[in-house]
């Protein structure tokens, strides 16, 4: 069985060759349907219309953050997994929300740990008390996420 079968993403991503190897490598791990956004406004619509089991967000899209989709995202019981080629410090904890993420250029084998692991913190909130939960999400809106140049990559 692949990793992700048939699990619904959604990915918004700004950059065209980046987001249709990592949609082919969504559908190579079984992913049932993968849908490319670019903006955040195509983003935050996709979202509220449809229902997806995961979001791949670019967090600097186009210039803009894309935090406040995750939270859009997760208030709607979406998993939330972000790609990024920058660090992301001062996240929530790991109890607050599912925030994972991802370094670019994405691999088969980044995406596939990196996805199945917000499936997972969204398995063990679903499973959580009602008042977990609720705290957790009251804790959410105040977050903030700072983002900072990764460290170069040794080749």
């Amino acid at each position: 069985m692949k990793v992700l079968s048939g699990v619904s993403v959604v990915l918004a991503e700004d950059e065209f060759l980046i987001a249709i190897d990592a949609e082919a490598m969504r559908r190579d791990l079984g992913a049932a349907t993968v849908e490319v956004v670019g903006t955040c406004d195509a983003a935050r619509k996709r979202i509220g219309e449809r229902h997806f089991d995961a979001a791949v967000l670019d967090a600097n899209l186009n210039r803009m953050h894309s935090f406040p989709l995750a939270h859009a995202a997760l208030s709607r019981g979406i998993s939330v997994l972000f790609g990024t080629s920058y660090s992301l410090n001062s996240r929530p904890s790991a109890d607050s929300a599912n925030q994972d993420s991802v370094t670019k250029p994405y691999t088969a084998e980044s995406l596939s740990v990196g996805l199945a692991a917000a499936l997972k913190a969204k398995a063990a909130l679903a499973g959580s008390s009602p008042l977990s939960t609720a705290m957790a999400d009251a804790r959410a809106p105040k977050q903030r996420w700072h983002l900072t140049p990764a460290a170069p990559r040794a080749h």
